[in-house]
């Protein structure tokens, strides 16, 4: 005995999966994601988020993102990270 598909009397739309879509964020913002920051600070991706976590690196916390100010970074970079410059 074959079995039969049953009859489509309806066309159901197709279901389509969310996905998340990345922006590219324009050259004027004033704020910088953490792995934005990397090319400019030169630490890791862990050092990064090791030291915004700790609060050694000025940053905007929203929620779980951090955000960090380009002016903050680069007061922040030209102290020296609030510390003396090894020698």
């Amino acid at each position: 005995m074959t079995r039969l598909a049953p009859k489509k009397t309806e066309e159901t739309p197709a279901k389509t999966k969310r996905k998340y879509v990345r922006t590219k964020r324009s050259s004027d913002c004033v704020t910088l994601t953490p792995r934005e920051t990397i090319p400019i600070t030169g630490l890791s991706v862990p050092a990064t988020y090791w030291m915004l976590r700790e609060g050694k690196m000025p940053a905007i916390k929203v929620g779980k993102r951090f955000f960090i100010p380009k002016a903050a970074l680069m007061n922040w970079l030209a102290t020296a990270g609030g510390s003396q410059i090894a020698k």
